[in-house]
């Protein structure tokens, strides 16, 4: 390989290579940005039916007063609740970062949030939306009033009624108000505030709706489980099917299994569409605890005549039945909402209610799996490191191709006659070891630049779709 042929070959390009590259990285960012919320959001469509589903009076979508028992006249559909469990908006409280890195997790927690929150609800047009409590990660933790109003703000532009019939409800969670003693009460009035009572019951035409404030009641304070106690034990009897929403999820026995895990855990510790090997155990730590207590869990059951209990807190799914007497009454604990609350799936259940002869045939309720955001970031991370082995290897291959088709080695000139053999040979060697590491460096030099082909307008794609899409 003489001097021509290398300058030759340093001026050449791999147009078609680094256009594949380009393609690849295009579908792929658009696939992990786009495509992957958009077929998530399609697959959870339809909506559920009940087995007996009858086109009767249901609920209409028109604004509900402000009383506690909050009437809705009917109208000839199902109602269609979309249930939310611990979105819990990252913020400053959430793990102690600071500085861009804090910005970063904030940007792509919100933004996670914002692509399903707008695809599932323009593919699904809820009548209703249900946020089961934890709607902020430190909503507790807040002690000015003025930056708590500036992350509520956040959370209302993030979660934005894309339909202004679409009624949205709120409970509170631990992490927005605190939990049992933990509770003080303008933490508690500043949250009603401005999503509204912690405790009420909803009348449909053909179902009850009772929201309860679970973590309030498990207070030993009067002024903070008073209320929450009293409406409780106010609660009618009816002869509708009645939905019960609670944060914290009511009291279940721990499995008789020794230890807290198993490789293939029954079905009666929490289902099969449980992502995590571990059942919800009682425990308790600051401001939470797993269970509601057994009396608690106990008294709800009998006072309320749930038929179907929703409950959020623990981020994973979890589906159990409880007895309360001859009745069997099934609780759902719902995924988060949130790609950072350690779930490599969240997810939303979807509850459909229409009215029927039987209670249990008068609801239909499935699970929906949202994207894996980590598992979008991996795929970035390897398509990465693979398109630049790729350019390198690309470009090494090129160099020693034309190297060993120029020639064994670029002729060195003698400058004396009589030097002797040996020395030529030694300078001929290092000649040729000086030539190889100047085409390695320039193979490098290339390869940088084809990397930096390829970058710059993935990068401006990958921007432009994290800001629109």
């Amino acid at each position: 390989m003489n001097l021509r042929q290398f300058t030759k070959w340093t001026g050449k390009r791999s147009p078609p290579l680094i256009l594949a590259l380009k393609v690849i990285w295009f579908l792929s960012i658009f696939t992990g940005e786009y495509l992957g919320f958009w077929k998530a959001s399609h697959d959870c469509a339809p909506w559920p039916k009940s087995p007996s589903w009858k086109m009767r009076s249901s609920a209409s979508r028109q604004e509900l007063s402000n009383n506690d028992h909050r009437q809705i006249d009917g109208t000839v559909r199902p109602y269609n609740i979309m249930i939310i469990g611990d979105p819990q908006l990252t913020d400053k409280y959430s793990y102690g970062r600071k500085g861009v890195i804090q910005w970063i997790t904030e940007f792509y927690s919100d933004q996670y949030m914002r692509r399903n929150w707008k695809k599932l609800n323009r593919k699904l047009r809820p009548d209703a939306v249900v946020f089961l409590g934890d709607l902020m990660d430190g909503g507790r933790e807040w002690p000015d009033d003025r930056e708590w109003k500036e992350e509520v703000n956040r959370f209302k532009a993030l979660f934005k009624p894309l339909d202004s019939s679409t009624k949205v409800l709120y409970m509170a969670g631990n992490h927005d108000v605190g939990f049992g003693d933990g509770i003080r009460t303008n933490i508690v009035n500043r949250f009603k505030s401005e999503f509204g009572d912690t405790s009420y019951e909803l009348f449909l035409d053909s179902h009850s709706i009772v929201m309860i404030d679970s973590v309030s009641m498990s207070s030993t304070d009067p002024n903070i489980h008073q209320q929450p106690r009293d409406f409780v034990r106010e609660i009618r009897p009816s002869d509708k099917p009645r939905i019960l929403f609670t944060h914290v999820p009511l009291y279940r026995e721990p499995s008789p299994i020794s230890g807290a895990y198993r490789s293939e855990p029954p079905e009666d510790l929490c289902g099969p569409l449980r992502q995590s090997k571990k059942q919800i155990r009682q425990g308790a730590g600051y401001q939470y605890q797993n269970l509601m207590t057994k009396e608690l869990s106990d008294y709800i059951l009998t006072q309320t005549q749930a038929d179907f209990v929703f409950s959020g807190d623990d981020h994973d799914y979890c589906e159990v039945i409880h007895k309360v007497g001859s009745r069997q009454v099934p609780e759902i604990s719902v995924n988060t909402f949130s790609m950072a609350q350690g779930v490599r799936y969240p997810g939303v259940v979807l509850l459909s209610l229409s009215a029927a002869e039987s209670k249990t045939e008068s609801y239909a309720n499935k699970l929906c799996l949202l994207p894996d955001q980590i598992s979008i970031f991996i795929r970035y991370g390897i398509l990465f490191g693979l398109s630049i082995l790729v350019l390198l290897c690309s470009n090494l291959l090129e160099f020693y191709g034309l190297l060993k088709s120029g020639g064994a080695s670029p002729t060195i000139p003698s400058y004396r006659q009589d030097i002797n053999k040996d020395q030529q040979r030694k300078n001929r060697s290092l000649s040729q070891h000086q030539l190889h590491l100047g085409k390695i460096l320039d193979a490098l030099k290339r390869t940088a630049n084809d990397i930096r082909q390829v970058a710059i307008p993935s990068i401006v794609f990958y921007l432009l779709c994290a800001l629109v899409l």
